[in-house]
């Protein structure tokens, strides 16, 4: 039980980190597309 529980904390917690790095890697790439195309911001957004 406590193996099972810590392997999902583990899957749960490097998911979380991959995530937060994502977000942080698609804020630079959106602040850096809205440096470049400012008249068009319907390009950034899917």
């Amino acid at each position: 039980m406590m193996i099972s529980l810590f392997s999902l904390f583990l899957v749960f917690f490097s998911g979380n980190i991959i995530h937060q790095i994502v977000n942080v890697f698609f804020l630079l790439v959106k602040e850096n597309w809205t440096k470049e195309i400012r008249e068009a911001p319907h390009k950034i957004l899917p």
